[in-house]
Formats: structure tokens, sequence, C-alpha cells
């Protein structure tokens, strides 16, 4: 599940439908895109698909984790199933975010960057709350900037 913004972007719309994503607008922007959207994710979830969300909404402005927003909730109150959480670490920086300019608007830095994507526990359904799942992401995404650091030999 990801932003359309993003997913329509030029550059990448060909990766996002091969992967399978499935793009979600605001009803504001899209009355009925959020619906749809869910929908989508029922029936992945029903056909034993994985399905990853960014509960952010939107690319970090700051490379940091930002509150999570309904969007999980919505999903799980329609399909309760187990939650792992995840984070991305190593990614700020490089042309798909937001730091130094507009995300996928600026000429890639480098060719390859390293990325740490590390998961959590499973977390049941009826225990994953917002608070809980964002603490657990925040944790997590801690561990990998710690990781990616100890490999460069350094501090980020």
């Amino acid at each position: 599940m990801m932003d359309r913004p993003i997913y329509e972007s030029p550059w990448l719309n060909w990766f996002f439908r091969i992967a399978g994503a499935i793009p979600v607008d605001s009803d504001r922007r899209d009355p009925g895109g959020v619906r749809r959207a869910l929908d989508e994710v029922s029936r992945a979830l029903c056909h034993d698909e994985v399905v990853m969300i960014f509960p952010e909404g939107r690319l970090t402005p700051d490379g940091e984790v930002h509150a999570f927003r309904r969007g999980l909730e919505l999903v799980l109150a329609r399909n309760p199933v187990p939650v792992v959480p995840a984070a991305l670490g190593g990614l700020w920086g490089s042309w798909t975010s937001n730091c130094g300019g507009k995300a996928l608007t600026k000429w890639p830095r480098r060719v390859r960057a390293r990325v740490i994507l590390a998961f959590g526990e499973p977390v049941n359904a009826r225990e994953a709350t917002r608070g809980l799942l964002e603490t657990r992401v925040r944790a997590l995404k801690q561990r990998a900037d710690e990781e990616l650091a100890r490999r460069r030999g350094g501090l980020i």
C-alpha cells in the first residue's frame, strides 16, 4: 500500500505495478479511494499474500519515524491478521528520500546504498495498536541506523 503520487512516479511506476503495489489517495483527493484500496488489501490478504503498509502515510521529511496514521487500524478492522513490524534504515539521503529536495526529482548521488530492512516479532491483531507498533518500528529503525553506523565504522 503506498501513496498514489509516489506510485505514479514516471521513473518507478513500472516497478510498483510489477511488485503489486496498491496505490491509495486521501478521500479529499479521491472520494472512495481509501475504500477501494482497502478492498484490494482485503482481497490480497484473503489470498494469503503479504501486504506491506507504510503507516506514516508519506515519505519522511527528515529521515525520522513520524506519527502513524489510521490506515493500519482500518486494515486490521477488516482483516484481523498478525502484523510484523519492519523498519528501513539507510535510505535517507538517497534520491528516493526528501533529503535535499523532493524525492524522485534529483539525480542519484550514488548507484548503490547500504540499506537495512529490520523485522520485529509478529504482533497479534488484537494487540496491534497504532502506539505499540509505532514504538516497535522506532526501536527497529534505531537498531538499523546503529548497525549501519557500525558497518561504516562511525557515528551517523
